[in-house]
């Protein structure tokens, strides 16, 4: 479906209600789940957080959990789990004229320390669906920190829009930011 299709002010109110059910069936979905991993924090972000939403793009998910699945079989059928929770919602959005897929992103708690290109829209761009421990501020006061420190700055590269880090370093310096 083209992108720059435009969709009525109803279709809009409803797909928003809809994103809301959404993010409600996640967090009822990853409750029920608790015996198969235990998510600390889940982050809704990207371009499924911005009104007016996208009418083609993917519903990115970040789940911070204590304890990962063993194995790529059995994170995938968490994910089957969660897509077939969530498949009513999502069809009533085509009704509406959009076209989403769901992106799970699972990470532990460790992995979190270390630096991701991708955290650093998250300040800017995110809906915290759970946060058991206080601690989705403290995650992003340190993508914060790091934008601050490197002057990162959005930069046009091609048709796509990319943080640039780099502008604090001398030609030839490696990048190997610290996540603090």
């Amino acid at each position: 479906m083209n992108s720059l299709v435009q969709l009525s002010s109803d279709s809009l109110v409803l797909g928003f209600k809809i994103f809301e059910d959404i993010r409600a069936q996640i967090f009822d979905w990853s409750s029920s789940s608790k015996s198969v991993f235990l998510p600390k924090m889940i982050i809704q972000f990207g371009s499924s957080v911005v009104f007016p939403p996208k009418i083609c793009s993917d519903i990115d998910v970040l789940f911070v959990c204590e304890s990962l699945p063993k194995s790529r079989q059995e994170l995938w059928s968490l994910t089957d789990s969660l897509e077939s929770t969530l498949e009513k919602n999502f069809k009533a959005l085509e009704r509406l004229g959009f076209s989403y897929h769901l992106s799970p992103l699972f990470r532990s708690l460790e992995s979190l320390q270390n630096f991701s290109y991708f955290y650093l829209d998250f300040p800017d761009c995110h809906i915290v669906i759970l946060d058991k421990d206080n601690q989705v501020e403290l995650f992003l006061a340190k993508i914060i920190r790091l934008r601050e420190r490197y002057k990162a700055r959005k930069v046009t590269s091609g048709s796509q829009v990319v943080w640039d880090l780099t502008a604090t370093l001398e030609p030839g310096q490696p990048f190997e930011p610290v996540f603090q």
